[in-house]
């Protein structure tokens, strides 16, 4: 059974309709963990990124979401540490891969006026079930990913600070296995606080 017959979909409009449905997955299970911890006054971060391959010879359609995980949080000289799960399912000639894993993000904002400017990255631990994207061998199952990028606060609504950014991905597995040649993608991330 592929995801096409899942969701009821002709080909093309899977990543339309993934997306959507994930959208609206998250958007319950941040609504879920925002009350559980509404006594405690915590913010919930939530980032929604569509992206795609670098590489010439692979044309993707990929998205990545990355929940906050709550009590985590800490700051160190003006730079935010922040821990995230992170759920990415890429698609690459008619090939469905899915990656899983938590990342330590460090963000520093610069203020420039009204105008909140902010740069990130961090390197995580994921777990990825197919180690071939497009015509790149990962080697095997469990890789890191390394992150960085930019992006700006846009505006406050009713509370919830909403945000526009772009990061540059790369995944491999370091050295773990025999292959590795690694996947570089990029994205355009919305993020938004609960």
């Amino acid at each position: 059974m592929s995801l096409s017959d899942i969701f009821f979909l002709k080909k093309g409009d899977v990543l339309r309709s993934i997306s959507k449905t994930v959208f609206f997955l998250i958007f319950i299970l941040t609504k879920i963990m925002g009350q559980n911890f509404e006594e405690t006054n915590s913010i919930i971060y939530t980032d929604f990124g569509i992206g795609n391959s670098l590489y010439d010879d692979i044309k993707s359609e990929q998205l990545i979401i990355f929940l906050e995980i709550p009590k985590l949080s800490s700051q160190f000289s003006g730079i935010d540490i922040d821990y995230k799960i992170n759920l990415e399912y890429i698609n690459s000639n008619a090939n469905g891969t899915f990656l899983a894993g938590v990342v330590p993000f460090a963000r520093y904002s610069l203020f420039i006026n009204q105008l909140s400017i902010f740069f990130q990255g961090g390197i995580g631990f994921n777990y990825i079930n197919n180690h071939n994207i497009g015509s790149r061998n990962l080697g095997g199952h469990f890789i890191f990913s390394d992150m960085i990028g930019m992006g700006v606060d846009l505006f406050v609504i009713t509370g919830h600070q909403v945000s526009l950014g772009y990061i540059f991905r790369h995944i491999s597995n370091a050295g773990l296995y025999k292959d590795n040649e690694g996947y570089n993608s990029q994205y355009l991330v919305i993020g938004m606080s609960i």
